[in-house]
């Protein structure tokens, strides 16, 4: 009901300046955390939306000073509902999710919008350039895109006319880690384990299959963490057909088996610090291009990942450059887990480089706060 401006919760802006941020899931609002808090600390109210459950679980676990909420459906009346409830000074969206009606709402009511850490992935781009007129429309609302690479910068261009592109880099460098103790780590195994992180719709059968391959010569066991929580049944099917035993995170059981399923939402990095290495999920498959490899390498972790990563593009060349992840195919993992296990200490010196190139190309989310509020003055 909240989607369509019913319930909808008062906003206390405080008489400070109100930014308005959209992150649809949850790999956008954790990669917001660092700007969200140079914006509090320098006098602006946060309300931050999100579209999916996880998304608006996640945003709940990281922040505690914003007004939290779910995005409105693209109609006039629920989109004037929340504009003149929140009334922004300042609304950005993250990443790319354009929704044409509140762009024009938004537009009408002269709200600059600024899209941060802009991207436009191999398919989108195919599709989009069809309706090049629409895009065109759109974008034109659009003060400034902040984009993650040259590539998606000139990407942008092609539907912006006015050429507001900047080229500062991915907000995903910004994520932090904090180092405490997570309520899964007393329940992960005791012997090494794998990470097999994000993981989609085929994917656990071709990773898991190549883990049986080696499991009978190495004690080691395996976490799944599915993207999507609800397809834990369809893991336990292939563990069954594999004869893999496991175990269910949901069901608070001590993992003491081949295969534990992660179930849950935000207790990935928990999973990242105990692992030995991480295989990337979504790496495997054309349609989705891979997911964040920037967060193991926030915890010296080595990601394996398929030939898939034009999501990352950028990202996993420079970190291949420096020897700091590893690409394979589907017919050659199997091979891939055999050296990872075998080399441990090459695997730990691939997580150091991973962990330094990251950290050397923090700063991202300040220089795009700096250059949007340069102008917003605070009380």
């Amino acid at each position: 009901m909240q989607k369509l401006g019913v319930f909808f919760p008062i906003i206390k802006s405080k008489n400070k300046p109100v930014v308005w941020i959209h992150a649809v899931s949850v790999g956008e609002v954790a990669s917001c955390e660092k700007i969200i808090w140079l914006m509090i600390e320098n006098g602006y109210h946060v309300c931050l939306s999100t579209t999916t459950r996880g998304g608006y679980i996640k945003a709940e676990k990281l922040y505690d000073n914003i007004d939290l909420f779910y995005y409105p459906l693209d109609f006039a009346r629920a989109v004037n509902i929340f504009i003149n409830q929140i009334k922004p000074d300042v609304f950005i969206l993250v990443e790319m999710e354009f929704w044409p009606m509140m762009m024009y709402k938004i537009t009408r009511k002269k709200i600059p919008i600024y899209v941060i850490s802009a991207r436009i992935g191999d398919t989108e781009y195919k599709n989009m350039k069809r309706f090049r007129w629409f895009y065109k429309m759109l974008f034109s609302m659009v003060k400034t895109f902040y984009a993650q690479t040259e590539e998606y910068a000139e990407r942008i261009k092609t539907f912006n006319l006015n050429q507001n592109v900047k080229v500062t880099g991915n907000i995903k460098l910004d994520v932090e880690y904090n180092n405490r103790e997570y309520e899964i780590h007393k329940l992960l195994p005791h012997n090494p384990f794998i990470c097999a992180a994000s993981t989609h719709k085929g994917e656990e059968e071709i990773i898991l299959t190549a883990y049986k391959s080696v499991v009978n010569e190495y004690p080691y066991s395996i976490v799944v963490a599915p993207r999507n929580i609800n397809r834990a049944g369809e893991i336990i099917k292939i563990c069954k057909n594999l004869g893999l035993t496991y175990s269910i995170r949901t069901h608070n059981n001590k993992c003491k088996d081949n295969v534990y399923i992660l179930d849950t939402i935000g207790e990935l990095m928990g999973v990242f610090s105990k692992c030995e290495f991480v295989v990337m999920g979504g790496s495997f498959s054309k349609s989705v291009g891979g997911h964040n490899i920037i967060e193991p390498a926030l915890l010296s972790k080595t990601s394996i990942c398929g030939p898939y990563m034009h999501n990352f593009r950028e990202i996993t060349t420079r970190l291949l450059e420096q020897r700091a992840v590893i690409q394979t195919g589907e017919n050659e993992l199997e091979k891939t887990l055999r050296y990872a296990i075998n080399n441990k200490s090459e695997i730990r010196s691939m997580g150091k480089r991973a962990y330094d190139f990251i950290n050397k190309n923090k700063g991202v989310s300040k220089k795009v706060f700096d250059d949007i509020f340069k102008s917003v003055v605070t009380d």
